[in-house]
């Protein structure tokens, strides 16, 4: 298990096909898991022979997907992520489930997009007062996500830390946290957030065993936009990546415990082969000599104690 402090030395190998069999016995639990790419993992999971805690707000298809499965291997409980109370809830569902009353992987992939509209974009009339904009694409896809961080570091710290168990954190977060995202204003600041929780966590993750990383897709056909609008970025010129890709990224995480603290990016194969790649943006290197040593200094001042 990767309990070493972080340090950056090259980009992580994507080609490399990951052995599923280390997820076999596993505890996962994946947030927003009853339809789109959460779906997508509670399957594979399911698959590799892991023990899988899926939340959803959505009941109908949780409770749908959780009768065509293993039943005994599958749990779904009805979750508001935003909900402190109901993450709590699914946790506890997840060690009840477990043979070993664990939890060893989790995937924080619950979120929204922008809908009808970006609320912090919405103009009005400047001599009337001003409504309170919703804030609630912030509180699901990055309070919701923290609350979920949150919770996997308490059960984590249950299990002992062997080779049999294991304590590792995804972050679906999205490329919209590395570009601008014009029109979407507060998905952008809540994956820009997300990704940059996962840089300062994974300075202090080795002291509690744990491992963090954050995946970040790009366009892909999934529920989360209408069919209007993936055939508008297709008449645009968009390639897609896939959702297989998507899979395929997070089994390359959960199956090696020496990836800590890296970023994947979710591509099309005419980019990158696996459908993925290292993101290779969230470290200085001596090109950046000024942020490098700007890190160095933060580092040294601050420490990274974590008990």
């Amino acid at each position: 298990m990767s309990t070493q402090a972080y340090k950056y030395t090259g980009p992580v190998d994507c080609d490399v096909i990951p052995d599923k069999t280390k997820c076999r016995g596993k505890s996962v639990v994946v947030t927003g898991g009853a339809q789109g790419l959460g779906e997508a993992y509670v399957r594979e999971f399911v698959q590799a022979g892991a023990f899988v805690t899926f939340c959803d707000i959505n009941e109908e298809k949780g409770g749908t997907l959780q009768e065509e499965l293993t039943r005994d291997k599958v749990c779904f409980v009805k979750c508001d992520t935003r909900v402190w109370e109901d993450q709590v809830k699914m946790f506890e569902a997840a060690v009840a489930m477990s043979p070993n009353s664990s939890v060893d992987i989790v995937i924080a992939n619950a979120g929204v997009g922008r809908g009808a509209g970006d609320p912090m974009m919405q103009l009005e009339d400047p001599f009337s007062t001003p409504t309170k904009p919703s804030t609630h694409i912030i509180d699901i896809n990055l309070v919701g996500a923290l609350y979920t961080f949150k919770c996997a570091v308490h059960y984590f710290r249950r299990s002992p830390l062997n080779e049999d168990r294991d304590r590792c954190f995804i972050f679906i977060g999205s490329v919209a946290g590395y570009v601008d995202n014009l029109g979407s204003w507060e998905y952008a600041a809540a994956k820009f957030a997300l990704r940059g929780f996962m840089r300062v966590v994974r300075r202090h993750s080795h002291h509690q065993g744990i491992r963090v990383a954050y995946i970040a897709p790009c366009w892909i056909r999934t529920v989360i936009q209408s069919a209007a609008t993936y055939e508008s970025l297709a008449a645009k010129g968009v390639e897609f990546a896939t959702v297989d890709s998507c899979v395929a990224a997070i089994m390359r995480v959960s199956c090696d415990k020496e990836i800590n603290g890296h970023s994947f990016v979710i591509v099309p194969s005419t980019l990158a082969k696996a459908g993925f790649c290292d993101a290779q943006q969230d470290d200085w290197t001596d090109q950046d000599f000024w942020m490098e040593k700007l890190q160095k200094t933060v580092l040294k001042v601050r420490g990274d104690d974590w008990s």
